[in-house]
C-alpha cells in the first residue's frame, strides 16, 4: 500500500516535464523545434540515472534508494523554475534531474515484483503501475490551474507544474523513507537459474521491445503539447486529452498483468506493438482530427509493451543479475526516447510535421514487431 501511494504522489511531479516541458521550451526558446527537448533530457536523465539507481538499490533496500531518487528530481524541478523565469536556456538541463525522479517512479514496478512469488509477478507490477495513473492524469489535468496560478506570481503559465513538482517530489520522498521502516527489502540473494542456461537472443529480445515501445510514445509525446496547441486546443483542453493519454498508458496495467500471466508476455507484447501501428497510422491519416484516438492507442500500447517486455526480462534473467538487468533495461528505454526527441522528433517536426514523425515510427514498429516476433516462444 505505501508503495503504491509513493507511486502515485511521484508521478504528479513527473507531469511537469512531460507535459509543460514542450510548452516551457518553446516559450524560452521562440521556437516549437525545441519542444522536445526538455523530454529528452528527461529521459536522458532518467537513463543515465539507472544503473546507479539500481545498485543503490541493490545494496541498502529498494525504499531509500527511491527515496534518493525522488529527492534529487526535487532539485531538477527547483533549476527548471529558475530558468523557466528567468529565461535563461541552460537552466532547462534541469530536466536531467527531472529524470532520476523518472527513474525512481519507472522502478517501482520491480520493487513491487519483489514482494510477491515468481508466478504473481505481472500481476503486481500491474497494480503498482495501476497506481501511477492516480498522479499521472492528475498532473496533466492540473496543467490550466498550475499556469493560472504561475502567472498570478508573475511566472510563465507553463512553470506552474514544475512548481508542483517542488511539492511532489520531496512529498514522495518522505513517503519512501515511511515504506522503508514497513520491510521494502533487497533483491533476492539467490538465482532461480544458472547464468548459462539464459541465451543472449532471450535477454535482447524484451530489450528491444521496451526501446521500441519507449522511442514511439516519448518522441510523439514530446511533440503532442505544442501539436495540440497549434490546433486550438488551449492549455486545460490539452492536459485533458493528455491526461485520457497517461490514463490509457497505466490506468489497464492490472489486466494486463492478468493478461500476461494467462497469454503469456510475448503475445502481449505483439498485441501492444499492432496498438501503436495502428496508433501512428492515424498520426498519418488524421493528424488533427484523430488526436483523441492516437493518444488512446498510444497509450494502451505502450502499456502492453511496457510490462510484457518487462515480465519478459525478469523471466530470463536469474535474480542475482536482475539489479544489473533492471539498470540495463531503464538505459535502453531512456537512450532510445533520448534519440527519438533530440535527434529525430525536432528534424522530422520541422520537414513535415506530426505526420511525417509518425509515418517514422510506423516503419521503425513494423520492423522492431518482426524482429521479436522470432525470438523462441515462451
Amino acid at each position: 500500500m505505501v508503495l503504491c501511494v509513493s507511486q502515485a504522489v511521484g508521478s504528479i511531479g513527473l507531469a511537469a516535464g512531460a507535459v509543460a516541458g514542450p510548452l516551457l521550451a518553446e516559450s524560452v526558446t521562440g521556437s516549437a523545434a525545441y519542444g522536445p527537448l526538455p523530454l529528452g533530457l528527461l529521459v536522458v536523465g532518467a537513463a543515465l540515472s539507472a544503473p546507479l539507481a539500481t545498485g543503490s538499490m541493490h545494496r541498502v533496500g529498494r525504499a531509500r534508494g527511491l527515496a534518493v531518487c525522488h529527492f534529487v528530481a526535487a532539485a531538477g524541478a527547483a533549476v527548471v523554475v529558475l530558468g523557466g523565469a528567468w529565461h535563461l536556456v541552460p537552466l532547462l538541463f534541469g530536466s536531467l534531474l527531472l529524470g532520476v525522479g523518472n527513474t525512481g517512479v519507472m522502478l517501482g514496478r520491480y520493487a513491487a515484483a519483489d514482494l510477491v512469488p515468481p508466478e504473481r509477478r505481472a500481476e503486481a507490477m500491474g497494480v503498482a503501475m495501476a497506481a501511477v495513473t492516480v498522479g499521472a492524469v492528475a498532473g496533466p489535468a492540473l496543467l490550466g490551474p498550475a499556469g493560472w496560478l504561475a502567472e498570478r506570481f508573475g511566472l510563465p503559465a507553463a512553470l506552474g507544474l514544475f512548481v508542483l513538482a517542488l511539492v511532489m517530489f520531496p512529498a514522495t520522498g518522505v513517503i519512501g523513507l515511511l515504506a522503508d521502516r514497513r520491510g521494502a527489502g533487497r533483491l533476492p540473494a539467490t538465482a532461480a537459474r544458472p547464468v548459462a542456461t539464459v541465451s543472449w537472443r532471450a535477454r535482447v529480445s524484451p530489450l528491444l521491445v521496451l526501446a521500441a515501445t519507449n522511442l514511439t510514445m516519448v518522441s510523439v509525446m514530446g511533440a503532442m503539447p505544442n501539436h495540440l496547441r497549434h490546433h486550438d486546443w488551449d492549455l486545460s483542453g490539452a492536459g485533458l486529452v493528455i491526461g485520457m493519454h497517461v490514463a490509457a498508458m497505466f490506468g489497464p496495467s492490472p489486466l494486463t498483468g492478468r493478461l500476461i500471466r494467462r497469454l503469456g508476455y510475448r503475445r502481449v507484447s505483439l498485441c501492444g506493438a499492432v496498438l501503436l501501428v495502428a496508433a501512428m497510422a492515424v498520426g498519418v491519416l488524421r493528424a488533427g482530427d484523430g488526436d483523441v484516438v492516437l493518444l488512446l492507442l498510444l497509450g494502451l500500447g505502450w502499456n502492453l509493451q511496457l510490462l510484457g517486455g518487462t515480465a519478459w526480462l525478469i523471466d530470463v534473467t536469474p535474480d542475482e543479475l536482475r539489479h544489473r538487468a533492471e539498470g540495463v533495461g531503464e538505459v535502453v528505454m531512456g537512450m532510445a526516447a533520448a534519440t527519438g526527441t533530440l535527434v529525430v522528433a525536432g528534424p522530422l517536426l520541422a520537414i513535415g510535421s506530426l505526420p511525417v514523425l509518425c509515418l517514422a515510427f510506423v516503419a521503425l514498429n513494423v520492423a522492431a514487431t518482426a524482429a521479436f516476433a522470432t525470438a523462441g516462444r515462451r
